[in-house]
């Protein structure tokens, strides 16, 4: 009797990691397609919903009676649900991987208001603690916003078969970082399959609810972010997980990197100039509403190529254009395109594009930093406007003096 013996051990590997690679490709084409799809609905909700705040806005100006005001506060309250979840959309639908200065308090907050709602209607309690002064981080904003929703949702999970589902979300700038915990009061991870927790495609959920990838990429996007993410657990008292980044000082803010700025009141010391350009009448008239009691000389167009003859006209001259990006025939990018090819003078105005933050404009980021002072995201209110006008002034005022003093 003749045998032979062969040693398949590496094909067998070979196999499987073959299959691991497949499967994470499937897996992500599946998340990129859903992403696509967040942005298209994100986009296309944002102009009705910019239209529906702006209206509400202008009513509440016109009622005197505060008793009269509940009703449209209330309708305001759901508007700014819906602006909550559409903005969460539209960070999670962005590809580029820009790293920018950023408020990990805000950031925070605004991935808490996306998943509030549909948490509490699945009895899960989220409280939040902010510990410091908004810490700065200078990180890739949608993807540690990924993480920090694949902890919330594998915190949701963990706590779901507890009769009060709690999570606790803190932040905490200490010793030069920033740290985020996400806490549940599950029944915790088992000590023996701890170290196996980051691996990829291992999960402690039921087929089909768990791919296993989760912790993994979370874990990889962390580390590209030069941060760490390690977890405490406890068996029946549940478990925490930390997300920790290097913070910059708020001395270094006036890095080129975009700080989240805060609203301010109008205080224009000038009359100032500007061109609004939207292809939709009533976001036109939105803009008419937010700018009327500003000291603001303001014309409208209702597409590029009609704004392009105005800025063009030998009589008519502009401090700031205000262009919407997506608009039929010529885009925002096309009009500046366009003009800048065409002027007659080395100076054009600056331009503040208006985005409804679909991958369409996302796709065009170099044009933002090449183009824009400014972006204002759909839907926008009159804070949102003043405050990108007067960054606008103040960055202009910078240029003018650097120039005079070289």
């Amino acid at each position: 009797m003749v045998g032979s013996h062969t040693d398949i051990t590496k094909r067998k590997q070979a196999e499987s990691e073959k299959e691991a690679q497949k499967e994470t490709a499937m897996i992500q084409s599946r998340l990129a397609s859903i992403g696509e799809l967040s942005a298209g609905v994100g986009h296309e909700i944002n102009n009705p919903l910019t239209i529906a705040l702006g209206s509400l806005y202008g009513l509440k100006e016109q009622i005197k009676k505060p008793e009269e005001c509940k009703p449209f506060q209330r309708l305001g309250e759901a508007l700014d649900r819906i602006r909550d979840i559409t903005n969460g959309l539209r960070v999670m639908a962005r590809h580029d991987k820009k790293k920018e200065l950023v408020n990990m308090n805000k950031s925070v907050e605004d991935s808490l208001n996306f998943v509030n709602e549909i948490y509490k209607r699945e009895g899960v309690e989220i409280t939040s603690e902010y510990k410091s002064q908004p810490a700065q981080a200078l990180i890739c904003r949608s993807e540690v916003q990924q993480v920090l929703l694949n902890l919330l949702s594998n915190a949701k999970d963990a706590c779901a078969d507890c009769p009060e589902k709690r999570i606790l979300v803190s932040v905490l700038e200490e010793n030069g970082s920033v740290k985020i915990m996400v806490k549940d009061n599950g029944f915790g991870i088992p000590q023996e399959i701890q170290s196996r927790i980051f691996d990829q495609f291992y999960t402690t959920k039921a087929s089909g609810k768990g791919t296993g990838l989760g912790l993994s990429i979370s874990n990889n996007i962390v580390r590209d972010q030069v941060g760490k993410l390690h977890f405490d657990s406890e068996l029946n008292k549940g478990t925490a997980f930390y997300i920790e980044l290097p913070t910059i000082a708020s001395e270094e803010s006036s890095s080129p990197f975009k700080m989240d700025q805060e609203a301010v009141g109008p205080d224009f010391s000038k009359k100032v100039r500007l061109l609004v350009v939207d292809d939709e009448p009533e976001i036109l008239e939105i803009f008419k509403t937010c700018l009327s009691p500003l000291n603001c000389d303001v014309e409208f167009a209702s597409n590029g190529p009609q704004a392009l003859r105005l800025l063009q006209a030998d009589d008519k001259s502009y401090d700031f254009v205000i262009s919407d990006i997506r608009m039929p025939g010529m885009s925002g990018f096309e009009l500046r395109a366009s003009l800048v090819k065409n002027s007659k003078s080395e100076q054009v105005p600056r331009f503040i594009f208006v985005s409804g933050g679909s991958n369409f404009d996302f796709a065009f980021s170099a044009h933002l930093e090449e183009d824009a002072m400014d972006i204002i995201y759909k839907p926008f209110n009159s804070e949102d406007i003043v405050n990108s006008i007067n960054v606008a002034i103040d960055q202009l005022a910078k240029d003018e003096a650097s120039i005079h003093a070289g």
